[in-house]
């Protein structure tokens, strides 16, 4: 199970905050330190949520946390701990079935009663769209980069993903993203937006990602701002060189 694989980052994670008190005030957040553990703290919470773990029991989590840091000696057995871990894993697993059953029924439903609207084509993998506005320009091939602007949503309206609130437009080769948006993008033209309903076996079917349940139906808004015929050169930040590879590229100057 997904959740299971994570744990050793979560440990790595947690072994580096120090748990607050839980307390309805704001802590302090005002030097490097305090910024970077609540920082963590972010990032281990999303991870957790993400896998699906954002009903622990928080009181028993730092808990555990505060016995760890301190190197108490803990208050369950290895055989305890590992008797529910076991148990709770079958639980998850059980858990994530059930929601993944009720996602792809509720798929089906809505894309059963959206391919009836006169505005809305539905293509023989399984793909409906709707033509907001079209293009007049280029169609990409699956061989070339598209610039575009997107809103990406789930079935309940959660936005997941958006370059509008990022403030800028992504460019990505259009063989490089999910099933659902190569073959959309290859049937729109430049200056298009359309609304696309992808199901689930053309977006990330039964694993999902961090922020897509399995199964999830993806409801995206695609406005194709320009056609490139090279893929975009990848821009390498200096501070990801070397020392040696700094001065090569000074040498070659």
């Amino acid at each position: 199970m997904r959740f299971t694989k994570a744990i050793p980052a979560i440990m790595l994670a947690v072994a580096m905050v120090v748990a607050p008190a839980m307390a309805d005030d704001i802590p302090d957040l005002d030097t490097v330190n305090d910024k970077a553990s609540y920082f963590i703290g972010t990032q281990l919470g999303q991870q957790l949520s993400s896998e699906g773990l954002d009903d622990l029991n928080l009181e028993a989590f730092i808990f555990g946390v505060e016995q760890a840091l301190q190197g108490e000696d803990l208050v369950l057995t290895d055989a305890e701990l590992q008797e529910a871990m076991t148990e709770f894993s079958r639980i998850q697993m059980q858990r994530q079935m059930e929601l993944a059953q009720q996602a792809e029924a509720e798929a089906q439903e809505f894309l059963a009663e959206n391919r009836e609207r006169d505005d809305v084509v539905e293509t023989a993998s399984g793909l409906q769209y709707r033509i907001i506005e079209p293009g007049t320009g280029d169609t990409p091939s699956a061989e070339d980069t598209v610039l575009a602007h997107y809103t990406g949503r789930l079935l309940d309206g959660q936005v997941f993903d958006s370059s509008h609130q990022r403030g800028e437009p992504a460019t990505f080769p259009v063989h490089g993203v999910i099933p659902g948006w190569t073959e959309a993008l290859q049937m729109m033209q430049e200056g298009a937006t359309w609304e696309l309903f992808i199901p689930a076996d053309l977006a990330y079917g039964q694993q999902g990602r961090p922020g897509i349940p399995p199964n999830s139906l993806l409801i995206f808004e695609v406005e194709l701002l320009q056609v490139q015929d090279e893929p975009p050169r990848q821009q390498m930040q200096l501070d990801d060189l070397s020392q040696e590879q700094l001065q090569q590229m000074l040498q070659q100057q």
